[in-house]
């Protein structure tokens, strides 16, 4: 039985659902992102890999998408994507761009991830989750 197959468990989901939910207010007050609400519910998730979270905003509709899961969390803004299968893309293409830069060991202008002695490392796992990612938005049946 496969990680995954053990989350088809309801209990067992809804107990990941709710850490991941916890990490997504936690890690949005950490990096002073101002927001409204977090669902319930996240808009898409593959437990216990990744999970994303639409962010509402003071008029209940999505501000911001966050993932979170055995990956790093990060955000998007809602208003340049159109939904959570294109917030997987968008993230799958940012991840692939700062990996490149941590490769070539080069500090990405605006994201910085762990410790420069670590970019290599870090850089092949990073884009590898984003390789993942960009695999996920393209299967109709995870959608």
């Amino acid at each position: 039985m496969s990680d995954s197959d053990q989350y088809d468990d309801p209990e067992l989901r809804a107990a990941w659902l709710s850490a991941q939910r916890q990490h997504v207010t936690e890690y949005l007050k950490e990096q002073r992102v101002p927001y409204g609400s977090v669902p319930t519910e996240p808009g898409w998730d593959v437990a216990p890999y990744v999970a994303v979270w639409p962010i509402l905003g003071a008029s209940g509709a999505p501000q911001y998408w966050v993932i979170v899961g055995d990956l790093p969390a990060d955000f998007v803004p809602a208003d340049t994507t159109h939904s959570v299968r294109d917030a997987v893309r968008a993230f799958a293409r940012r991840w692939e761009t700062v990996a490149q830069y941590m490769l070539r060991g080069e500090s990405h202008p605006t994201i910085s991830i762990g410790k420069p002695s670590d970019a290599s490392d870090l850089g092949d796992l990073l884009l590898t989750r984003a390789r993942t990612l960009a695999e996920f938005a393209d299967q109709d049946n995870l959608w």
